[in-house]
């Protein structure tokens, strides 16, 4: 704060919000006082601009590719959604423009996530029904099912029909014939020519 005569000019900081104690003296006559003022001078916009662009790039920093959870097709689209923000973000000129682009860039990369996630649900559904179950031809139509479902995520456009392609594929390998059925209290594996049943097991 610099005071000239009447007139103040407040200059606020980039950094921080300062408090700045004034004094004044007030006389009149031979009679004179000291007041004592506290006066808060808010940061300046472009202080809280830069502030909101350092947190939005600590927060897309942290991002990381633990244990392998993306393929590298994956990671790379990831990793161009965040140069992409980091470009819109440094450019940015209002909070509101910081905010907009970090938030467009985790909705991408949620929708690329939820992806990853419907893809790994149909793998494991596949994987729980035991190659050893089937015949070499029918566990072939299963890998073809995963492999079409996994495709047909990776095309759509949006989050919303994942689950529907999850639901249909799982329906589809359901669907394949098992090399195992069960007559009675018998569950007989035609595959491995094995039956089962209570406390017998017999090849």
């Amino acid at each position: 704060i610099v005071i000239d005569g009447t007139t103040a000019r407040v200059t606020p900081s980039d950094n921080s919000t300062q408090s700045v104690t004034l004094t004044a003296t007030l006389t009149k006559g031979e009679a004179s006082d000291t007041k004592t003022f506290t006066i808060t001078v808010p940061q300046s916009g472009s202080g809280l601009v830069e502030q909101a662009k350092e947190a939005a790039f600590a927060e897309l920093d942290a991002i990381k590719n633990d244990d392998n959870f993306y393929d590298n097709a994956e990671w790379t689209a990831i990793m161009q959604i965040i140069e992409q923000a980091k470009t819109d973000i440094t450019a940015a000129g209002e909070i509101e423009e910081v905010n907009a682009a970090l938030a467009k860039a985790k909705q991408d990369i949620q929708v690329i996530t939820d992806k990853v996630n419907a893809k790994n649900e149909i793998s494991a559904y596949a994987e729980a029904k035991g190659e050893n179950n089937y015949w070499p031809d029918d566990w072939t139509k299963i890998g073809k099912i995963v492999t079409d479902a996994q495709a047909e995520i990776d095309k759509a456009a949006t989050t919303a029909s994942l689950q529907e392609i999850v639901a249909g594929a799982k329906a589809d390998i359901d669907k394949v014939q098992a090399a195992v059925r069960t007559e009675g209290k018998w569950i007989i594996n035609d595959k491995e020519a094995t039956y089962t049943g209570d406390d017998t097991a017999s090849t």
